[in-house]
């Protein structure tokens, strides 16, 4: 005779194990192949290795970027041959596109007759949509899809090896990570990753979505959802801060040289001013945080500042002549604020 087991017990009992089978598959980690070797996937493959997810392979039409990101991404791994790897795209949970985003598309249909609907493609482009990656005439229906673009500027992925080794650390295999400096003991010291808090755009179909929401979490990110009409339109505005920004400054330098100042020397002199500027912006509003000549409608001292301009540095004006006209409009609102209190 069968024993009678407790129909209450036996419920509980599958409502945890299917509890912590949904726990166990939110907490495994990913196979990720890289397409494109530059700054942008190389500094996010890393972030992603280090959250504990495996980097099966990278490959870049650049040898010499490929094998600086073999070097960075797999060299704990099993070395294996260029054809092993050429064989096994399909031995990844997520394939991430990083190249310039001219080359999305092509990237895309290189692979998409070879996709699984389990896997989920991800590109990186702030301007181009999901649908750059999906390839109507695929065979394969319903992969993952996704425009995962980090609200972050990449300068450089670089990598230093040292050239000297104390006799402790040969043959050292640990590593310490900190923010988003990855330095082996090794010898190999990296300055590459995303810092930790940067916020990302998603722009995907529900799977891409999900899968885009895990990636951030596990960079230590920050998520937030586009649609895909928008994503030109945000995308400019982070043009607006940070590579117009890089111009401003520029232009601000130039202008010091013509007064004698070097340019080392010039940023020298702004940079307390930028950074003043940056943290007035960030404890109010940009229309309470601004100041000089034309919020206070000194009229005068900008055409002194036109006239000089003209003179030596003309090309300058239009530009002058253009901020000058979104700075009315914002002085023009910080006294509308005035005078409402």
């Amino acid at each position: 005779m069968k024993p009678q087991v407790d129909a209450s017990k036996r419920d509980r009992d599958r409502s945890f194990r299917t509890r912590n089978s949904k726990l166990e598959t939110r907490n495994s980690k990913l196979g990720i192949g890289l397409v494109g070797c530059g700054r942008v996937g190389t500094a996010t493959a890393l972030g992603l290795k280090q959250a504990g997810h495996r980097i099966v392979w990278v490959k870049d039409i650049d040898p010499k970027a490929e094998r600086k990101a073999e070097h960075l991404l797999l060299r704990r791994q099993r070395a294996r041959s260029k054809e092993q790897r050429a064989k096994t795209p399909l031995a990844v949970d997520v394939i991430l596109i990083a190249t310039p985003d001219s080359q999305i598309a092509a990237a895309s249909r290189e692979i998409a007759d070879s996709l699984s609907p389990s896997q989920t493609v991800v590109h990186f482009s702030g301007a181009l949509t999901s649908q750059t990656i999906q390839n109507p005439k695929s065979k394969i229906q319903n992969p993952g899809v996704l425009a995962l673009h980090p609200v972050m500027t990449f300068p450089k992925c670089g990598i230093r090896v040292s050239t000297t080794k104390s006799p402790r650390h040969q043959g050292a295999r640990k590593e310490r990570i900190d923010g988003n400096r990855w330095e082996s003991v090794d010898g190999v010291t990296t300055e590459c990753g995303i810092p930790k808090g940067t916020y990302f755009s998603l722009e995907g179909n529900r799977k891409g979505l999900d899968v885009g929401k895990r990636l951030v979490r596990d960079l230590g990110g920050r998520a937030f959802v586009v649609r895909a009409e928008d994503k030109p339109l945000f995308h400019a505005a982070c043009v607006f801060v940070s590579n117009f920004l890089d111009a401003l400054v520029d232009a601000g330098i130039e202008l010091c040289k013509e007064v004698g100042i070097e340019r080392a020397m010039a940023y020298r002199v702004l940079e307390p001013l930028i950074q003043q500027t940056l943290k007035n912006i960030a404890k109010q509003d940009t229309a309470q945080a601004l100041s000089g000549p034309i919020e206070r409608g000194d009229v005068d001292t900008v055409r002194k500042h036109l006239a000089a301009i003209t003179r030596r540095r003309p090309e300058l004006v239009q530009l002058y002549e253009a901020l000058a006209g979104q700075t009315l409009a914002l002085a023009a609102r910080k006294l509308r604020g005035r005078k409402r209190q």
